[in-house]
C-alpha cells in the first residue's frame, strides 16, 4: 500500500510539473487564458507550492481575473506570509477589485519585508490617492523616487499631485524626471505640457507636444492637445485644423469626439459639435454630461 501511495504522489507531482512548465511555455507566448488553465491546474495538484500559486496570482492579473488572483495569493502567503512580491501582487489585485484599503495594507507589508520595493511605494501611493489622503501619498512617491530616481511612474504620479496643488514649477521638475526615465511614453508628455500650460508657457508646452509628434505622427491625443494649446492662444483656425488631423487618424475615439465637438461648441459651429456629440453617444449612450451638451448645441440651431 505504502509503494502504491508513493507511486501515485509521483504521478501527482509529474502531472503538476507538466503543467506548470506548460502554464510557463503559454504565458511567455502571450497566451493568457491557457497558461492560466494550466497553472491551475499545477497549483490545485501542489497546494503545498507557494511558487505555484504565485504564479497563478500573477497570470491571473495579467488575464484580468483579480478574484481567482487573490485566492491563490491568499493561499501562498496562508503557508509563508514573508513574501514581499506576493504581498505587492496582492496589492494590484486588491486595487482591481477596489478594495483600496486592503491594497494598502497589502502595499505596507510588501514595503516591510522588502523596503526597496519601488513599485510596491508607488502603487501605495496611489491608494493613498484614492483614498484622498494626499500628504501620505506624496511621502510614497517620493519614497519610490528615493529607490529610483527616474522611476517615471512616481515622477509622473508627483507631478500630477503638484499640479493638483497648483505648484506647478515642482510639478515639471518631476514631469521631466518622469520623462528622463521613459522618454516615448505619451502620458508623461502630457503631464509635462499641461505644466507649462498651467504656468502660461503655451509656446513651450506646443514644442514638447509637437517634438512628441514627429516620433507619434499619428496620435490623435497629441493632435488634439495641440489644438487646445492654440485655441487657448486664440488661434482657433490652426487648431480646427489640428481638431481635423486627429478626427482624421481616430474617428471612433471617444476622445477625440468629445474634444472635438466641445471645440465647435466653444467657436459657436453647433451643427459640427453636435453631429460628433451625437457619434460619441452611439459609442456611449448613456453619458449624461454628453446628453447635456447635445443638448445645449441642439438648442442653439433650434433642432429640437
Amino acid at each position: 500500500m505504502a509503494g502504491q501511495s508513493n507511486e501515485h504522489d509521483i504521478s501527482l507531482r509529474q502531472k503538476a510539473a507538466r503543467a506548470q512548465q506548460q502554464a510557463i511555455q503559454y504565458y511567455r507566448a502571450g497566451n493568457y487564458k491557457d497558461a492560466l488553465i494550466e497553472g491551475k491546474k499545477a497549483a490545485d495538484i501542489d497546494r503545498s507550492n507557494t511558487q505555484l500559486q504565485n504564479l497563478v496570482g500573477a497570470i491571473a492579473i495579467e488575464t484580468d481575473d483579480p478574484a481567482t488572483a487573490v485566492q491563490y495569493l491568499q493561499h501562498s502567503l496562508s503557508i509563508n506570509e514573508h513574501q514581499a512580491e506576493t504581498q505587492y501582487l496582492l496589492g494590484n489585485a486588491f486595487i482591481k477589485l477596489d478594495l483600496t484599503e486592503q491594497a494598502v495594507h497589502a502595499f505596507n507589508y510588501a514595503l516591510t519585508l522588502n523596503p526597496m520595493h519601488a513599485n510596491a511605494a508607488l502603487n501605495l501611493g496611489l491608494c493613498l490617492n484614492r483614498l484622498k489622503e494626499a500628504g501620505k501619498a506624496e511621502r510614497a512617491f517620493r519614497r519610490a523616487i528615493e529607490i529610483q530616481p527616474n522611476h517615471p511612474e512616481a515622477n509622473n504620479a508627483l507631478a500630477e499631485l503638484f499640479i493638483r496643488k497648483t505648484q506647478y514649477d515642482k510639478a515639471e521638475k518631476h514631469a521631466y524626471l518622469a520623462i528622463d526615465g521613459d522618454p516615448n511614453r505619451i502620458e508623461l508628455i502630457l503631464t509635462l505640457a499641461k505644466a507649462l500650460r498651467l504656468q502660461h508657457r503655451y509656446a513651450d508646452a506646443e514644442s514638447i507636444y509637437r517634438a512628441a509628434l514627429v516620433k507619434h505622427p499619428h496620435n490623435a491625443l497629441l493632435l488634439i492637445e495641440i489644438g487646445s494649446v492654440l485655441r487657448e492662444q486664440n488661434n482657433f483656425d490652426d487648431a480646427e485644423k489640428e481638431y481635423e488631423k486627429a478626427l482624421e487618424f481616430a474617428p471612433n475615439s471617444k476622445d477625440v469626439l468629445r474634444s472635438a465637438g466641445a471645440f465647435y461648441q466653444s467657436i459657436r459651429k453647433s451643427e459640427l459639435a453636435a453631429g460628433l456629440y451625437k457619434r460619441y453617444l452611439k459609442l456611449k449612450p448613456h453619458d449624461g454630461g454628453m446628453l447635456n451638451n447635445l443638448a445645449i448645441v441642439l438648442r442653439d440651431i433650434n433642432d429640437f
